[in-house]
């Protein structure tokens, strides 16, 4: 019998100054349950029950603000040529998917020019 997979939600909050960002990883591998993470309800019980204001996190949000700085990445993905997710990008190379990672763990380490899709230009 296999391992049951996690139940995982990840978070990412600024305080009100912008200086400090916080994710929150919400697993619960040893109870494993079934839980609507489209519900906001659910979303702020789970946050609740680890000790996380869960209304204040979920306004925090869908606040204007957070949708800039998600427009902002957005627009920057585009520019970096980004082609889905999750994507990596040194030095202008794309690297896409997880699968990938050894690539560019191999590119960090050697130091290598990247390769880049604008290099014929």
């Amino acid at each position: 019998m296999g391992s049951p997979a996690p139940e995982a939600l990840s978070f990412r909050m600024r305080t009100e100054n912008g200086a400090t960002q916080t994710d929150l990883i919400l697993r619960s591998a040893a109870k494993p349950r079934v839980s609507n993470l489209g519900d906001e309800a659910v979303l702020v019980a789970l946050l609740d029950e680890r000790g996380h204001d869960g209304t204040k996190m979920l306004e925090s949000a869908k606040s204007d603000a957070t949708g800039a700085i998600y427009a902002k990445n957005a627009e920057d993905a585009v520019a970096a040529n980004v082609i889905g997710s999750p994507c990596y990008v040194l030095d202008g190379e794309v690297f896409w998917g997880q699968d990938r990672l050894g690539l560019l763990e191999s590119a960090l380490k050697s130091g290598r020019q990247a390769y880049r899709m604008d290099a014929a230009e």
